[in-house]
């Protein structure tokens, strides 16, 4: 399951979040050994206590919102399967904004620039797989949008 989170995730004990966001959340903080909780989507006082410890071991501002600081961090622990040779690949070189595409691994056919994440929100590190691409999608994104496969946001 894929699920395209774009939303700060916080603790509101009155009118707790909830939604397949916190689910991912609540997996992953569990897989690391922070969340010994129910399963259940929402964003509670477990949840909450699980994000601060795992923020505070990743030395990120313990304060138990999921932006995209906290997003990031999460994925970048996730276990990645290599791809291997199988079509075409793109790399992106974050310093240099360009794009790099190529049918085999290793092999560039053409090379783009693009933009990238700013510090709020961050570009993800790591591979992941397109899953949409939009032309001209409108709003900041320029004249072309991809959206990659990562759990914690589109």
């Amino acid at each position: 399951m894929v699920t395209v989170a774009s939303r700060f995730l916080r603790y509101i004990p009155e009118d707790p979040m909830r939604g397949p966001d916190v689910l991912d959340v609540q997996r992953r903080l569990r897989s690391l050994g922070f969340y010994q909780g129910a399963l259940d989507s929402v964003y509670g006082r477990g949840t909450f206590d699980a994000v601060v410890a795992f923020q505070a071991r990743r030395n990120l501002t313990p304060d138990g919102t999921v932006g995209p600081a906290t997003w990031n961090a999460l994925g970048q622990m996730l276990q990645v399967t290599p791809l291997g040779d199988r079509g075409p690949h793109i790399t992106i070189d974050l310093e240099q904004r360009r794009l790099y595409f190529g049918r085999r691994r290793g092999l560039v056919q053409r090379v783009y620039g693009v933009a990238v994440g700013s510090p709020e929100t961050p570009t993800p590190v790591g591979r992941w797989v397109v899953v949409e691409k939009q032309r001209d999608p409108g709003g900041p994104f320029g004249t072309r949008w991809i959206r990659i496969n990562i759990p914690w946001g589109g």
